[in-house]
């Protein structure tokens, strides 16, 4: 409902308005992937840790595809609102947010499918395909929310709406660090990998 931030505020305050909280969320993202080992880790099964090492390169390529469509996403928005075309950036919106979700569950269904062949070709041995497949079922089921999450995150720093983009960053971190556990160890859900 805002005007965008870089055609109200001078550039370079617009600027470090709309990086801190961009620059804030990026340390966030690493903290996902390095509580999941921290926690994996108590588990006090060396192959677990393998397994994770094995998945992460996996998790880098949907991250990097994530970036690809919400930093798109973010460059033609701001690009709309600024040219004050609104019905437009909504329009950008939209169809980046259905491409993300149509490509997710086609990655998701893929992943699924072909998940051993692809755990091979990234290092798995027999002795680790276990866990690796285990971790990365629920990367790839998670993927289906992740990106467009990650589209509209970016949308809304695209909004200008930065205060938003960032607090569910945070929101999402801070749950992670809570709920892992629950899931993992057998005092809670007891899901393990």
């Amino acid at each position: 409902k805002e005007d965008s931030l870089m055609g109200v505020m001078p550039v370079n305050k617009a600027f470090w308005s709309m990086a801190a909280p961009a620059l804030l969320s990026l340390p966030a993202r690493a903290v996902y992937n390095l509580v999941d080992t921290a926690y994996l880790g108590m588990l006090d099964d060396k192959r677990i840790l393998a397994a994770i090492g094995i998945v992460y390169p996996i998790i880098m390529l949907i991250s990097a595809f994530e970036t690809i469509l919400a930093q798109g996403v973010i460059i033609l928005v701001g690009k709309k609102l600024g040219s004050n075309e609104k019905e437009a950036a909504e329009s950008v919106v939209s169809t980046v947010l259905v491409t993300s979700v149509a490509i997710s569950i086609l990655f998701c269904f893929f992943g699924i499918v072909f998940m051993e062949p692809i755990l091979s070709a990234f290092g798995a041995t027999e002795s680790l395909m276990d866990y690796a497949r285990q971790y990365s079922f629920w990367l790839f089921i998670g993927m289906v929310v992740s990106t467009p999450g990650g589209v509209l995150n970016n949308s809304a720093r695209g909004e200008s709406a930065m205060k938003i983009a960032a607090n569910a960053v945070m929101i999402g971190t801070i749950l992670n660090v809570v709920i892992d556990p629950f899931f993992i160890f057998g005092w809670g859900l007891g899901m393990g990998v």
